[in-house]
C-alpha cells in the first residue's frame, strides 16, 4: 500500500506558501526596478496587471513610472494616496501617462489641460480641493514632461505643472486591464 508520507501536506502547505508570498512580494513592486509584472489598484491609470521596464527614455502616450522627489513629491504626500515605497524619498512609485514632452505647448485653465491645442485632456478640470490653478500656457523646456492621470481626483501635471524627466523610472505596459 503506498501511503502519503506524514510530512507531505505540511511541506506542500509551507511550500504553497512561501511561493504566493514571494509572488506578492513581486507584484506589490519589493524588486521594483527589475523588470516583471506589476499589479494596479491605484486609479491614476486603469486598474490592471502591467509589464514592467526599466527605463528612463519613454515616449508619448506611455505609462510612466515615476519616484517623485522634490516638492513634486511634497505635493503628492500630502494629496495622494501613495504609501510608503522603495522610491529614493521612501514613497511608493507612481504610475502616469506620459501626456507631453520638450517642445509641447501646454494650456492650463478652468476648463482642463490641452497638449498642443488639441482636445482637453480626459478630465483635467482642476478641483476646486487644490485652490485656484492659473490660466497658462507653456512650452515643455528639454528634460521636461507632464505627467497625466485618468480619473478627476488624480494628483497630476494639472497642480505640479511640467516636472524634470529625471523621476521617470520606468514605462508599463497593459498586460490585462479593468
Amino acid at each position: 500500500m503506498n501511503r502519503v508520507p506524514a510530512w507531505f501536506p505540511r511541506q506542500v502547505l509551507w511550500f504553497t506558501w512561501t511561493l504566493l508570498v514571494l509572488i506578492a512580494a513581486w507584484l506589490i513592486d519589493v524588486e521594483f526596478l527589475l523588470p516583471g509584472p506589476r499589479v494596479n489598484i491605484s486609479s491614476s491609470v486603469p486598474v490592471g496587471l502591467y509589464w514592467f521596464t526599466p527605463q528612463h527614455e519613454v515616449t508619448k502616450g506611455t505609462i510612466a513610472v515615476v519616484c517623485f522627489d522634490g516638492w513634486a513629491e511634497q505635493f503628492m504626500r500630502r494629496v495622494s494616496d501613495l504609501g510608503a515605497g522603495p522610491c529614493p524619498s521612501g514613497i511608493a512609485p507612481a504610475a502616469k501617462v506620459l501626456a507631453a514632452v520638450p517642445g509641447d505647448a501646454v494650456s492650463f485653465s478652468r476648463e482642463g489641460v490641452r497638449v498642443n491645442g488639441g482636445d482637453l485632456w480626459p478630465m483635467s478640470r482642476p478641483l476646486a480641493q487644490y485652490g485656484p490653478q492659473p490660466e497658462r500656457t507653456i512650452t515643455l523646456a528639454r528634460r521636461q514632461v507632464l505627467l497625466m492621470g485618468l480619473n478627476r481626483y488624480s494628483a497630476d501635471g494639472r497642480y505640479l505643472g511640467s516636472i524634470d524627466d529625471h523621476v521617470i523610472i520606468g514605462s508599463w505596459r497593459p498586460l490585462l486591464v479593468f
